[in-house]
């Protein structure tokens, strides 16, 4: 009954994981308590199932999922990195932003006069700098790589 329990456990955070690869916010903590596990129990499992810890194996199916990638279409690495890196960094800027979107909201109902206005600089603020950091930055490392065609991203 133990061996089908941890078993059920680990296709479950499997499953978990192929499903959560790109959500920048899937840490340890919450694979755990949507497994119903504690961190302990749950860094035991993998380590014990996977024979790694649960961040290098999120790791592998990543770098395998980007290898896969790379061998099946005739993207370039840099294009796939790219998409890689926008991809996880997308979840990250939408979720800051919409918090901050969140509580302009509440000055701008609960506000009066100046502190109402501020609330509706603070929300096209916030609206212009997602825009700009989610297509437009994006945008422009696409063209970049479009028209230089590096080999290499110098770093």
């Amino acid at each position: 009954m133990r061996v089908s329990v941890t078993t059920d456990a680990f296709s479950r955070f499997v499953d978990l994981l192929v499903s959560t690869l790109d959500d920048h916010e899937a840490t340890g903590e919450a694979l755990a308590s949507r497994v119903h596990l504690s961190r302990y129990h749950f860094d035991r499992l993998v380590a014990a199932a996977a024979v790694e810890p649960p961040v290098a194996f999120r790791r592998r199916i990543l770098l395998e999922r980007a290898a896969y990638r790379l061998a099946v279409t005739d993207e370039s690495v840099l294009t796939i990195a790219v998409d890689a890196g926008y991809s996880r960094a997308m979840t990250t800027i939408i979720d800051s932003n919409l918090t901050t979107l969140i509580a302009a909201l509440f000055l701008y109902l609960f506000g009066s006069g100046p502190v109402r206005g501020f609330a509706v600089t603070l929300s096209i603020g916030i609206v212009t700098s997602m825009f700009t950091a989610i297509s437009l930055t994006r945008l422009i490392v696409v063209l970049w790589l479009k028209r230089f065609r590096p080999s290499a991203l110098p770093i």
